[in-house]
């Protein structure tokens, strides 16, 4: 049987701190800052959820912004 995987996303970060699982900072990257807490194991357990806050999330002014490689538009 193929095991389940789902991704919940967490916007209060005092709802996120009662999950009763252990807290990993997955780190900074061009979409912001995330912290996860995971309850299962994928590939062992039926269903595995793994739960996100991001701390700081990518703006909509980052999405549309563009380099210029300095020869401008």
């Amino acid at each position: 049987m193929a095991s389940t995987l789902a991704y919940v996303g967490v916007a209060d970060r005092k709802t996120f701190d009662e999950i009763g699982a252990p807290c990993q900072d997955a780190g900074e990257n061009e979409n912001g800052h995330v912290l996860v807490k995971q309850i299962g194991d994928h590939g062992k357990d039926e269903v595995t959820v793994i739960f996100q806050h991001w701390i700081k999330s990518r703006t909509l002014d980052a999405t549309n912004r563009r380099p210029t490689g300095g020869k401008g538009i």
